[in-house]
């Protein structure tokens, strides 16, 4: 499909949605996301509009089709770059993933100790998210890490809706799980379902 072509079924998508009387929008890049959710929480995404790599402009017309609250599950491979403000997470725009793991981190790492050179060096020869996080482990930060990339998901998507819209995030990994799940994502989630199932 075309870039358009993905566009406009995205919109068409954040319509039906909206038709449907969700107050919620449940979003995903793809189904990655919407396989862990099931498997994680036992709860079908199937409804969930799927963004691929136009996460911006997924939010854009989520908040000018009206809805005031989102809830986007995704793969770190691809959330991580909306943490440094990316808005298309597809390579041909450059990767910068693990520019912005390292650099979140050495804002929370005293940069005169000597863990700091070993972890710059480490994730520098990093190629794939899952063995970032295994370093970040090793360093004993990645929980605070992982805890600051999804509030800057977070807050990058909301400055993205202009103020319209309220959006809670879920960012996970196929190796590790969940990773990071903004503080109102489960309540967002129980939301949906009730909505979803008709109750």
């Amino acid at each position: 499909m075309s870039d358009q072509a993905l566009l406009d079924t995205i919109r068409v998508e954040i319509r039906v949605r909206k038709e449907e009387g969700l107050t919620i929008l449940p979003a995903a890049p793809g189904n990655y996301g919407k396989n862990f959710f099931l498997e994680q929480y036992g709860f079908s995404l199937d409804t969930s509009v799927t963004a691929s790599n136009f996460i911006y402009e997924t939010v854009k017309m989520a908040a000018d089709a009206g809805f005031t609250k989102m809830l986007f599950v995704g793969h770190i491979g691809k959330l991580v770059k909306v943490a440094g403000g990316i808005r298309n997470t597809h390579s041909q725009y450059g990767d910068h993933r693990m520019e912005i793991l390292t650099e979140i981190a050495e804002s929370l790492i005293d940069k005169n100790s000597s863990d700091y050179i070993g972890l710059r060096t480490a994730l520098a020869d990093c190629v794939m998210t899952d063995e970032a996080i295994r370093i970040l482990k090793e360093y004993g930060i990645a929980e605070e890490v992982l805890s600051e990339m999804t509030r800057r998901i977070q807050t990058v998507m909301q400055e993205w809706a202009q103020g319209k819209m309220q959006v809670q995030v879920v960012v996970f990994s196929n190796v590790h799980g969940e990773l990071g799940r903004t503080e109102k994502a489960l309540d967002y989630m129980r939301i949906l379902q009730e909505q979803i199932s008709g109750g």
